[in-house]
């Protein structure tokens, strides 16, 4: 109701009855009600923002929904990536989730187009390798209980792996890497079987199985975490369905592919060339690929190598710390050497050390002790209770919860084991211990404790700005830390 229609209502309602409160109620009932007004609406439809707009008439409009959306084509295209691609893609996964999938479905297309000659191979080469086993006529050697102890070797050595597996978790990349080179590597072995003396057929494949078997647990337990990773919103079961159904369009691709070049290179060349052909290209592409997977997997944890890396590369750069290597290679390389330092060892030897006292004073302000032991760091993670000995919590983009404060515990000690060992290898070291190997012992301890962060939160969050995982952190040892209390009297 206007200003003139509220003047008239006063003018034409009679006196006696109630005229503001008539009036008022009028004005209300001709007032557009909230749901009769134009509106514009935004709505998230997967990774789409779809704007909305309702006139005062109820009719809906959107600028990004044409006529053709609603068409079976449309509908279908939908329905397919549904089943293809995790809901809301850019909030639902991790940045390099694309990347990594990317090559990784190229990498599965071409292990289908190798693994279908090596296949083609191994099948035709088992009648032979039969036939030369049972003219042997070695007594109890039989193709049957060949095959069982062929296979059962492979069950066994995945078993057997299991400490390997606990070595590749802590540094999973090039693991990745060297368990995906034995696998690829097998594939041209199965396919040479068929241009191998019958003889070889059954002891090679049982030799390469237990070499697949403890490169796949190695692998299995590498990538462990890469789902769970990248699944950043809790959604980790439907990401791994989608990415099984993606390996599963790639598989059938490459397989389908390997077969038809197979059967082209196999007309103009022998069947044995054209195996092999077709398996090394396999190969080499499924190594490649793989490679540049790796690289784009946004996943370096904090580990005894990583921190030597990191460590070295601050010593001579004036403190800066460096990004994660992209040299993958150079890092598998380095798998043959092993971690030397355990970031919270044994108590017992440190109780049992005369100088016990003296050390647990010195690192009264410290979550750890550390001595000297036959020539290398002894790090033992500690609580004094009553004390303020322990990390303080991180604050973002840190991880913030409490299980954090041990990893700081572990890192701040591993990095005075670090400092520790270069003092050891010192020119000044050996002239001290040529004196007194104590007092040499004790200048390392003191000196290392000097060189190490009070606070290693500001190390940690360089690193994580540099681009490694900080969130994960692999040492060997006890995380726990043994307590300290009074004893009674």
């Amino acid at each position: 109701m206007s200003a003139t229609d509220a003047a008239s209502c006063y003018k034409s309602t009679p006196p006696g009855q109630a005229r503001n409160g008539y009036c008022k109620s009028m004005m209300i009932a001709q007032k557009p009600s909230p749901g009769n007004r134009p509106v514009l609406v935004k709505e998230f439809q997967g990774d789409k923002l779809i704007h909305f707009e309702r006139d005062k008439d109820g009719v809906v409009t959107s600028p990004d929904i044409s006529p053709d959306d609603a068409g079976w084509m449309a509908r279908m295209k939908t329905k397919a990536m549904n089943s293809l691609v995790p809901e809301n893609l850019s909030q639902s996964v991790s940045k390099d989730y694309v990347a990594t999938r990317k090559w990784q479905l190229a990498r599965d297309f071409l292990g289908a187009f190798a693994g279908t000659a090596s296949l083609a191979a191994v099948m035709t080469a088992v009648a032979p390798a039969n036939a030369a086993l049972a003219a042997l006529s070695v007594a109890g050697v039989t193709v049957a209980n060949v095959n069982w102890f062929k296979d059962r070797m492979g069950q066994l050595s995945s078993i057997a792996a299991t400490n390997i597996a606990r070595i590749a978790e802590k540094n999973p990349r090039p693991w990745m890497m060297a368990s995906d080179i034995i696998q690829n590597v097998g594939t041209v072995v199965d396919a040479a079987t068929c241009v191998l003396p019958p003889l070889v057929y059954f002891p090679l494949l049982t030799g390469m199985g237990v070499v697949r078997a403890v490169g796949g647990a190695a692998g299995g337990a590498a990538g462990a975490n890469v789902g769970p990773r990248q699944a950043i919103k809790g959604n980790l079961g439907e990401v791994s369905v989608k990415n099984g159904n993606q390996s599963t369009l790639a598989t059938f691709a490459g397989a389908t592919a390997g077969i038809a070049t197979l059967g082209a290179i196999g007309s103009v060349l022998s069947f044995g060339t054209a195996v092999l052909a077709v398996a090394g290209i396999g190969a080499v592409g499924s190594l490649v690929t793989y490679y540049k997977m790796l690289q784009s997997l946004d996943y370096n944890p904090v580990n005894e190598k990583s921190m030597r890396y990191v460590m070295d590369h601050m010593q001579s750069n004036n403190g800066e710390v460096p990004p994660p290597s992209r040299n993958l290679m150079g890092q598998v390389a380095g798998l043959v050497k092993r971690d030397t330092l355990i970031a919270g060892d044994k108590i017992k030897p440190l109780l049992e050390d005369k100088n016990f006292a003296d050390l647990r004073e010195t690192f009264k302000a410290r979550p750890y002790i550390m001595n000297i032991k036959d020539g290398k760091p002894y790090l033992v993670l500690k609580h004094e209770e009553g004390s303020n000995d322990q990390p303080q919590l991180a604050a973002k983009p840190l991880p913030e919860n409490s299980d954090f404060v041990a990893k700081m515990a572990q890192t701040q000690a591993m990095y005075q084991g670090i400092v520790a060992e270069r003092l050891l290898a010192s020119p000044d070291y050996a002239s001290k211990k040529s004196q007194d190997a104590d007092a040499a012992n004790r200048w390392v301890i003191e000196e290392s404790l000097k060189q190490t962060p009070a606070d290693i939160r500001p190390f940690l969050a360089e690193m994580q700005k540099a681009g490694w995982s900080v969130d994960t952190v692999r040492f060997w040892g006890e995380e726990r830390p043994s307590t300290f209390e009074a004893a009674k009297p």
